[in-house]
């Protein structure tokens, strides 16, 4: 897909609105530094972002968002304040699960761990407490 494509394919999205098509065209290539493969991936995904979320689509038009900022914004930035929620709530729930839910909960029952030197207990919510070896003798 040529520049001139993608410039087309933009003002068809943006209300054939060419000058603006041409500056965020613009900005995404020099954001993505040549790089071919990137630059086409940055247009499809600006345009299908465009196409799918009106109020964004409002935002670039009216200059709310400006090119540069197109360009530099991924994909959950430009999602639906809706798909925005969900991104949110998937990463809370991956967080929990990652570090398990018990270690969000606060500890309520006494823990004893023994070690080389002593015993470390786990109080719950008042700390760990470390009692040191008994001398022998």
């Amino acid at each position: 897909m040529s520049r001139e494509n993608c410039v087309n394919v933009l003002a068809k999205t943006l209300n054939d609105d060419t000058q603006l098509a041409q500056q965020v065209e613009q900005a995404i290539h020099e954001h993505t530094a040549g790089n071919t493969a990137a630059y086409k991936n940055e247009i499809r995904s600006k345009v299908a972002n465009l196409k799918s979320n009106q109020e964004f689509h409002d935002a670039v038009l009216s200059g709310g968002i400006s090119p540069d900022q197109v360009a530099d914004m991924s994909p959950q930035q430009m999602a639906t304040k809706e798909q925005q929620r969900e991104y949110r709530q998937l990463e809370r729930s991956a967080i929990r699960e990652h570090i398990g839910v018990d270690a969000m909960q606060p500890q309520t029952e006494s823990k004893e761990t023994e070690l080389d030197t002593g015993v470390v207990r786990n109080t719950g919510q008042a700390g760990i407490e470390y009692d040191a070896p008994q001398a022998a003798g």
